[in-house]
């Protein structure tokens, strides 16, 4: 008898691999994955979107309001509101108006700008006006109100240097329920020194 052949020759096969339901389960985990991911990757890529739209427009709308204060800084004559001669100073500490005129140093010109229905709009010289900001999909203008002090001459005994106060009011926000409200408000003081 030879001690190294085992009495029992029956081999032990397994066969290597996976079985069909082993498959089918990985495969469904790996898609079930994959459509989470995929999911969240796409609902990641359209807020961005969303994002970046709004905040170009927000780049737009400082860049209005920035071109303006510019403006008014460097201006003199400030005349606030519709009523009157627009070449006229006039102040309008009380209430406020949509609607404020001044003379431009450099080149000499008459400014004018307006907020009416919902943009803001510029005129030069009597022209026609133009908007400078317009409600786009996700910032709406709501509210704009200039007030203008010190514009009456030293000679009638106002020392103020002439300032000039910007609130504006708005929604930013492409769905009208999530969307908030913002409100910018700014001081300018004439550049130039008051001496008449």
């Amino acid at each position: 008898m030879d001690f190294f052949t085992p009495k029992n020759t029956k081999r032990n096969v397994t066969n290597g691999g996976f079985t069909l339901v082993e498959m089918i389960v990985a495969v469904g985990l790996f898609v079930a994955v994959f459509i989470a991911i995929s999911s969240s990757f796409i609902s990641i890529v359209g807020a961005y979107k969303k994002v970046s739209a709004e905040r170009i427009n927000v780049d737009n709308l400082s860049t209005a309001i920035e071109s303006m204060v510019r403006g008014i800084k460097t201006g003199t004559t400030y005349h606030c509101g519709s009523g009157g001669t627009i070449t006229d100073p006039q102040d309008c500490s009380i209430g406020g108006d949509t609607y404020i005129s001044f003379k431009a140093t450099n080149p000499d010109r008459q400014i004018i700008y307006s907020f009416f229905g919902d943009k803001l709009q510029r005129s030069e010289n009597g022209g026609s006006f133009y908007p400078v900001t317009e409600n786009t999909a996700s910032i709406k203008i709501t509210y704009i109100r200039f007030y203008v002090f010190g514009t009456a001459s030293l000679s009638s005994g106002d020392t103020d240097q002439p300032r000039v106060i910007i609130i504006i009011k708005g929604t930013s926000g492409v769905d009208p329920v999530k969307s908030s409200a913002f409100s910018v408000q700014t001081t300018i003081t004439q550049r130039l020194p008051d001496v008449d």
